[in-house]
This record gives structure tokens, sequence and C-alpha cells, in this order.
């Protein structure tokens, strides 16, 4: 929902120069692929919750910095979105493997994405609606809301596999 108006919100309502922008992403993303590893290895020994519940919790914490940012702050709500995306994705991908047979892999991945993709897409219009009609905060509110239930979900029903897929 907020995706396409992090650039737009940063710059017309928090006044961050473009350049300056440039630079946040840029950091962004060294964070991000730096952090794969390190963060893959982390799956690996401690399990596939404690990172996906992570997620949630910096991309929370960054969104609450983001929205009222000043530029150091917002260079820390970068960082911990990448983080938090690096966890996510390394977490869901292994719990993926872990728990889909490889003849169905392809299948349900395919239909994540799919799935992904429509949801991101319908959220980008809702957001765009409530950004320009109702106020240019509230897509970024309303995207905290699922973040703690998500992460509390997590905790409760989350569970390892006793048996993982080869």
């Amino acid at each position: 929902m907020c995706s396409p108006f992090y650039i737009i919100y940063a710059i017309d309502v928090l006044h961050v120069d473009e350049f300056q922008y440039a630079i946040m992403m840029t950091l962004q993303s060294i964070v991000f692929f730096a952090s794969n590893v390190p963060i893959g290895k982390l799956v690996d020994r401690v399990g596939r919750k404690w990172p996906l519940m992570a997620s949630s919790i910096f991309t929370l914490l960054g969104t609450m910095l983001f929205i009222n940012g000043d530029l150091p702050r917002l260079y820390i709500a970068q960082v911990l979105f990448a983080i938090g995306y690096s966890s996510f994705s390394m977490a869901y991908m292994a719990l993926q493997m872990d728990i889909v047979p490889r003849e169905h892999r392809g299948k349900v991945q395919a239909f994540t994405n799919f799935t992904d993709l429509v949801l991101a897409s319908t959220g980008a219009i809702v957001g765009g609606i409530i950004y320009e009609s109702i106020s240019v905060q509230m897509p970024f509110l309303l995207s905290l809301v699922p973040m703690l239930p998500t992460a509390i979900l997590t905790l409760h029903f989350v569970h390892e596999p006793e048996r993982r897929e080869e």
C-alpha cells in the first residue's frame, strides 16, 4: 500500500532532497545485500519463526521512524526496512522449502508470487486513493496495523516442521 509513496512522501512532505533520498535507497540496498548471508545463517541456526517475527517488528519500527522522520531517523528507517525485508525473505523461503515437497515447489512459488503481485497492485491502488483523498500519512499508519498481530500470530502458529522436505 505504501511502496509507491515512500519517495513522494519523503520529498513532498518530509522535504528530503532527491539526492539524499537516492543515498538512503543505496544504503538500504547495501544493508539488504550485506545482511542476507548472516541472516540466512541465523535462519539456519535459530529456525524460521524468530526471524519472521523480527521482520514484522523491524518493519513496524522503520515505518514509525519514517512517518515523521528527520534525516537521521530516515536513514535508520531504511536500515530497519532492509534488515526486516532480508529477515522475511530468508525465513519465508526457508520455511517454504521445509514444508513444500520438491515436486510442488515451482507451483507453490508461482502461486505465491502471483498472489503477492495481485495484492501489491491492489494495495497500491487503495493506498493511492487513501493518500490522495484522505491523508498522506494514512497509508503508512494503516500499514502498521497488521504488523504486531502478524508477529504475534507467527509466534503462536508458525512451528518448525519435525521433518523437512528434501
